[in-house]
């Protein structure tokens, strides 16, 4: 591999410059499509796949509630039969009174049975079993005292039976059974039992349309077949071999009469997902004859111990995606082959020109001055031939001053390039300071060469009103400019795009007279054309271009106009931007300093006047009961604390003065200091551990906000939490500093709010602090467990969040 790629190396280097270029960029443009095209199929795979799952999931959930419905629905029928005079007076009649009652029940049976297409028979049955009504005759004389039916329905409740073939007529058939009560409510005196063709339900599992080969199936608790929405000869068959056990219990019942066997198909592994538990949404198995993957959703009924299983073909999950993909691969190869063009193009066009201008230089350094020098190429290597024709003049001219031209040279090269580098400076600042004015009358000027109008205009909308106005214009007199300065929206050919943001095109405007203005129409204006400026959705304005000759503006050509157009509004809405963003910088700032003047009030000057507060009250209370040299000490105490809120608020406002900070202080004697302060406010026992604090200087910013976190701390423990001890205790690690307040009060639950219907500041104000010094606040309390507040933040520049 490494011979291959020094050979192909070599082999580059024998190329020429424009070669080696259109190589290098056609190999990473290549792996850039490639990767990008794989990625995006991938993702829509994905993306699809989902889709399709969820409708598989949604139509087997979907038809179990269809289902439960149809059940219901079947069971609250039978059950009001039950309960139907006819059949109770029946029931509750002596035998040799039954004669009369006869005919008008058996009428009430033959409505029922015409009521519904599903119901093949009624009957009757006394509380023995016998039969003493049926709507068919094959069931005259039977008893069935030992069926299942009549034994659950004797329990007082509707019983359905699962699908199965009656041992009368090998049909499949659904025993739905309801008691009838007379005298007592407790003890049924005889049941009505309807037989039910499972038409009921295969209908349902039929009709049901998944795809274009997918389909669904209905199977009972022990894995049989009760409906099966593509082939009704799957019904009655197993997903797995029944055990011997389940055989004999289902011969037991007579639930299939005859049949002596339950054929399988094998979906043991289908089976075994149908019995999960809890029951997966989808599957995803090789179960299909063709042993290809098959996407399968479970959904089980609320009614009756049945499982609906819906199922489609990997194949046509994936196959949208597939055909996304082959699209996308032909856009891909095409793409490719158009940036190949371009490239190949572009380097030819960029280094045409350098041999001609080699072979020029050439014959000027042997001597040859008599040729002219030309080269047709792009503007800086004209310029930089102009510079070798006039060399060649001035040596041609003066073969005396060549020496001196010799001497020269490199510096009057050197200078050149010089100026044309500060040329491409200044243009490119230009062009990115540009206006919105300067941009839209240069925008109009090439639309209109482009598309070889005479007139055109730029009208840009009112954000609040949707109104346009004539901003740019080319070519049109005061007439058209004063006729065509506003549109509202939805008025004219221009209100209308502004309105819709679709693009008119008119090959004649005498065509619409309607939609055009009058003064429009007196100047025989015959070809428009018009686009929006769109972006995000919204249209800042249109662009309209006229002409007085009828022609045709093919799709390319408006497609253009559109492309004008967007970078237009693309330009403008970056001008927007620009001026929202300093706006909101603006607004952002003012903002952190009125939340970093609120925490300062908070924690001292609303702090300490909180205090003095109190302690007046409590002055003005005991004033009369204490003596008077006590009142004093209290009075000058009280003074001590207004000079202190005296000294803070004037150091306040020469922070906000922005007055040079003090120097590091040690963190130690810092919060000793506050501690002092404190001492007459708080009346708690603080326990320090500031022996790793001793050797740590901090800015004096950092300190404030320590101080002021540790006090609003230790005056919430006391306020709110009532405790009588606190621990205040330092940690430094790998340039990580950890200063911890710890209290044994009452605790509260972080994020609840207090009871007392009050605004509190004080857990966000001491979050915004630590975040001032780049740390974070972690709180810790549980109610009854105290209070245990964290303040992380770096030091030494280490830290991380």
């Amino acid at each position: 591999m490494s011979m291959l790629l020094r050979h192909l190396g070599q082999f580059m280097q024998r190329r020429s410059l424009a070669t080696r270029l259109i190589v290098l960029i056609l190999v990473v443009s290549i792996l850039a499509i490639t990767t990008l095209f794989y990625d995006l199929s991938r993702q829509n795979q994905r993306e699809i796949e989902t889709l399709q799952t969820n409708n598989l999931v949604n139509a087997a959930q979907e038809l179990a509630r269809n289902l439960d419905a149809v059940v219901q629905s079947e069971t609250s029928r039978i059950a009001n039969l039950a309960l139907s005079r006819a059949v109770q007076e029946f029931v509750g009649a002596r035998p040799d009174q039954r004669s009369a009652l006869f005919t008008p029940t058996l009428t009430d049976f033959t409505n029922f049975l015409d009521s519904s297409p599903a119901y093949r028979a009624v009957l009757l049955l006394d509380d023995s079993g016998e039969v003493l009504i049926s709507t068919q005759g094959s069931y005259v004389g039977q008893n069935f005292e030992n069926s299942d039916f009549f034994k659950e329905v004797r329990q007082n409740q509707v019983y359905m039976s699962n699908p199965g073939l009656s041992s009368l007529d090998r049909q499949a058939v659904i025993w739905v059974a309801a008691p009838v009560y007379t005298d007592n409510p407790h003890s049924p005196a005889g049941v009505v039992v309807v037989t039910l063709s499972p038409e009921l339900l295969w209908n349902p599992v039929e009709r049901l349309a998944i795809g274009e080969h997918g389909y669904a199936i209905l199977i009972d608790q022990y894995g049989i077949r009760l409906a099966h929405g593509r082939d009704r000869a799957y019904i009655f068959r197993s997903l797995a071999p029944l055990s011997p056990s389940v055989w004999g219990e289902l011969q037991a019942s007579n639930r299939f009469g005859p049949l002596p066997k339950i054929l399988d198909t094998g979906s043991i592994a289908l089976w075994d997902y149908v019995q999960s538990d809890p029951l997966p949404d989808l599957l995803i198995n090789a179960l299909d004859e063709q042993q290809q993957s098959v996407y399968y959703s479970a959904a089980p009924l609320e009614t009756r111990n049945w499982t609906v299983v819906a199922m489609l073909p990997e194949a046509e999950v994936l196959a949208p995606a597939n055909r996304v993909t082959s699209h996308g691969m032909g856009a891909a190869i095409l793409l490719t082959v158009l940036l190949g063009i371009t490239v190949v193009w572009m380097a030819h066009r960029i280094m045409q020109p350098v041999p001609q201008l080699v072979k020029a230089t050439s014959k000027i350094a042997q001597g040859d001055l008599s040729t002219p020098i030309t080269v047709d190429g792009v503007a800086e290597l004209r310029i930089l031939a102009d510079s070798f024709e006039s060399m060649r003049r001035n040596l041609q001219d003066s073969q005396d001053e060549l020496a001196h031209w010799a001497r020269t040279l490199e510096a009057r090269v050197a200078q050149r390039t010089q100026e044309l580098a500060a040329l491409s400076e200044v243009v490119a600042f230009a062009s990115l300071s540009q206006s919105g004015p300067q941009l839209m009358d240069t925008a109009l000027e090439q639309s209109l060469k482009a598309m070889n109008a005479e007139m055109g205009g730029i009208w840009i909308a009112d954000p609040y009103d949707g109104t346009v106005h004539l901003q740019a214009y080319r070519g049109l007199d005061d007439e058209l400019i004063e006729g065509l300065t506003t549109f509202a929206s939805g008025e004219g050919l221009i209100g209308r795009v502004q309105a819709t943001g679709e693009p008119v095109v008119l090959d004649d405007l005498s065509e619409a007279p309607r939609l055009a203005r009058a003064v429009v129409q007196e100047r025989l204006i015959r070809a428009f054309v018009a686009v929006p400026l769109r972006i995000h959705g919204q249209n800042l304005g249109v662009l309209a271009v006229f002409s007085q000759v009828q022609q045709y503006f093919s799709p390319e050509v408006v497609l253009l106009a559109a492309s004008i157009a967007r970078q237009i509004a693309l330009t403008l809405d970056n001008l927007n931007l620009v001026e929202q963003v300093q706006h909101q910088t603006h607004s952002v700032a003012r903002l952190q300093e009125r939340e970093r003047i609120g925490a300062e009030i908070h924690d001292s000057t609303a702090q300490t006047l909180s205090y003095l507060y109190l302690q007046a009250d409590q002055l003005a209370d005991d004033a009369l009961m204490i003596p008077p040299k006590a009142v004093k000490s209290r009075l000058l105490n009280l003074r001590e604390v207004i000079d202190g809120l005296t000294t803070e608020t004037r150091q306040l406002i020469a922070q906000l003065r922005d007055v040079s900070p003090p120097p590091p202080a040690n963190l130690e004697n810092i919060i000793r200091t506050e501690l002092d302060k404190l001492s007459d406010e708080l009346k708690l026992d603080v326990r320090l551990d500031l022996q790793q604090a001793s050797a740590l200087a901090i800015p004096s910013e950092t300190g404030t906000e320590l101080t002021r976190i540790v006090g609003e701390a230790l005056r919430n423990a006391q306020k709110h939490g009532h405790a009588d001890t606190a621990w205040l205790k330092f940690q430094r690690e790998n340039g990580t500093a950890l200063l911890s307040v710890q209290d044994n009060g009452s605790g509260f639950t972080p994020g609840q709010s207090p009871d007392d219907n009050r605004h509190h500041f004080g857990l966000s104000v001491m979050e915004a602090r630590a975040t001032r010094i780049g740390g974070r606040l972690k709180i810790n309390s549980e109610p009854g467990q105290g209070t245990r507040i964290e303040i992380i933040w770096p030091v030494n520049g280490n830290f991380k969040k």
